[in-house]
């Protein structure tokens, strides 16, 4: 039901947006003699609509993640989290520790809840992997990685100076967990 409802929601938008277009076309059809200089300001109308949906288009990590369920506490079992010692670094040297504490899981994920997302690749810093191991079968394991300005590779983050990554940079200050080391 979800699948038919988002596929008529993109489909109200694209015949709106024809509609739109065709519109305008036959309005500077009557001011326009020329086609060639007709058909330029449609492609650049069109091309202005294309570029402010893609500016505005933001999703959020609640719609990412917490959609399916798998944050509430009672599925939670446990949290890995991966520490990229050097971001800049080719990723080989990092750290792990595993969370079991449900509050501390709960505060990462709260940290993270109504984060604004852009859609663009974003290779800059991944400080942080973050694996989330919960008792619902047949679901996959949500995990994602962050850092200052990018979100899961596919990402940019749009809340400049949020401070999102607060309880994951704290637990790699805290000298009393284990922190396991890797080459």
């Amino acid at each position: 039901m979800d699948y038919v409802m988002a596929m008529l929601s993109v489909l109200f938008w694209v015949v709106a947006f024809a509609a739109v277009v065709l519109g305008i076309t036959f309005i500077l059809w009557r001011f326009i003699d020329n086609r060639v200089a007709l058909a330029t300001a449609v492609s650049v109308i069109v091309a202005g609509f294309g570029g402010l949906y893609l500016w505005t288009h933001n999703t959020t990590f609640d719609d990412l993640h917490l959609s399916d369920g798998w944050d509430d506490s009672d599925n939670i079992r446990s949290m890995r989290v991966d520490r990229y010692l050097d971001p800049e670094d080719d990723g080989s040297l990092r750290a792990q520790v595993r969370i079991e504490d449900k509050e501390v899981i709960r505060q990462v994920i709260e940290d993270f809840k109504g984060l604004r997302l852009r859609e663009s690749r974003c290779y800059e810093d991944h400080e942080y992997y973050v694996y989330i191991n919960n008792r619902l079968v047949g679901q996959s394991l949500p995990s994602f990685s962050a850092g200052e300005s990018c979100f899961s590779y596919s990402y940019t983050i749009r809340d400049p100076g949020r401070d999102h990554l607060r309880t994951l940079d704290r637990l790699a200050e805290d000298e009393s967990l284990e922190w396991e080391y890797m080459d």
